[in-house]
């Protein structure tokens, strides 16, 4: 196995891994949070993101959030960049797979 194989293996591997750790931490402050709250301050990341938000409003509920709130918002950006992440590992690998640069799963 050659060198570039090893380390996008690894690298998979520590995203996975990463993944989901950071979905169960997701999920434990579900409960703490409840369903509710973690909705809202889902509705609040993706309305944030998307620019739709004006600055006085982002600052003004962004003082409200709790430390828990603050968590989960760590978490939910932390969870979004290792999965994309992920998925742009998986797109490199199967083009390197259709290029020919790394032996595909029929290989071994």
């Amino acid at each position: 196995m050659e060198e570039r194989d090893t380390f996008a293996e690894d690298m998979a591997k520590e995203l996975d891994a990463t993944i989901l750790m950071l979905a169960e931490r997701q999920a434990d402050y579900v409960e703490r949070l409840g369903e509710e709250r973690v909705a809202e301050l889902e509705e609040y990341q993706h309305l944030r993101l998307s620019g739709d938000l004006p600055m006085r409003e982002v600052e003004e509920f962004e003082r409200s959030l709790s430390s828990h709130d603050r968590a989960w918002v760590t978490i939910f950006h932390r969870l979004n960049r290792a999965r994309a992440q992920r998925v742009l590992l998986g797109r490199v690998c199967m083009k390197e797979i259709i290029d020919g640069k790394l032996p595909s799963l029929d290989d071994d």
